[in-house]
C-alpha cells in the first residue's frame, strides 16, 4: 500500500497490481516446492525447528557460494520488511493517532523509538517461532480491520464508534481465544475474532442509527 503511494500516474497502479499477483504467486509456488522437498529430503526437521527448512535444504544441496547467496537473499528480505514495517507502524501513530505531531520531526522519531521498544518486547516475550507470531498477526488483522472492509463493502452504514468498537472486540477475542483459553489449537482465533467483531455491528450499529435518526428529528422540530 505505501508502494502504491509513491506511484506518480494512476495507470502505474494497474501494472503494479499485475506484477504483485503475478510475483506473488512464483513465490507461494515456489515457498510450496521447498516444504515438500524438505519434508522429502530433511525428514529429521519434523521434529525440530522447521522455519529452517529453506537455509538447511539449501546446505544440504546447494555449493557454499549458492549457499551464501541465500542465506543474504534471507536476511536481506528480513530487514526490509522490518523496516518497512516499522515505518509504516511508527507512521500511524505519529500521523493518524496523533495527528497533532504530524509535522513535527522530534515525535516522529519519538514514535519510532516506543515502535522499536513495543517490538522489541514483543519479540523477548513471545514464543520464539517466527510463524506463531505471523498467523496471531494475521488473526488479529482479519478480526479487526477485515470486517472493517466486510461491512464496507457490503454498503452499510458505519459509524466511527461501532468501527472502534469492532476493532477492540475482534483483537481482544482473538487474544483470549489464543492466550486466556488455549484453543488456538483446535480452531484458529481468526474465526471467533471475526465472529464477535460483527457480532458487536450488528448490536451496536442499529442503537447508533436510532440514536442519530432521533437526534435528527428533534433538530428539524426545533427549527420548524
Amino acid at each position: 500500500m505505501i508502494r502504491m503511494m509513491t506511484i506518480d500516474d494512476v495507470e502505474g497502479v494497474d501494472k503494479a497490481r499485475n506484477l504483485y499477483i503475478l510475483l506473488n504467486t512464483v513465490l507461494s509456488i515456489t515457498a510450496t516446492i521447498v516444504g515438500l522437498g524438505a519434508r522429502i529430503l530433511l525428514p529429521e526437521l519434523a521434529g525440530g525447528d522447521t522455519e529452517l527448512a529453506l537455509p538447511a535444504l539449501a546446505d544440504a544441496i546447494l555449493p557454499t557460494v549458492l549457499v551464501g547467496m541465500v542465506l543474504v537473499g534471507l536476511f536481506s528480505a528480513t530487514i526490509s520488511t522490518a523496516d518497512g514495517q516499522l515505518l509504516a507502524c511508527s507512521a500511524a501513530l505519529t500521523q493518524d493517532l496523533l495527528p497533532g505531531a504530524a509535522k513535527s520531526y522530534r515525535w516522529a522519531r519519538i514514535g519510532t523509538i516506543a515502535m522499536v521498544l513495543v517490538i522489541l518486547t514483543l519479540a523477548l516475550v513471545s514464543p520464539s517461532e517466527v510463524f506463531v507470531l505471523v498467523t496471531f498477526a494475521w488473526a488479529a488483522l482479519a478480526s479487526s480491520l477485515g470486517t472493517l472492509l466486510l461491512v464496507r463493502v457490503s454498503g452499510r452504514s458505519l459509524s466511527a464508534s461501532t468501527a472502534i468498537a469492532m476493532m477492540s472486540v475482534g483483537i481482544i477475542t482473538a487474544l483470549v481465544w489464543r492466550i486466556g483459553l488455549h484453543w488456538s489449537e483446535d480452531l484458529y482465533e481468526v474465526l471467533p475474532g471475526m465472529g464477535a467483531s460483527l457480532l458487536t455491528y450488528f448490536v451496536k450499529q442499529p442503537v447508533v442509527n436510532r440514536l442519530s435518526s432521533s437526534s435528527k428529528a428533534s433538530s428539524e422540530t426545533s427549527e420548524a
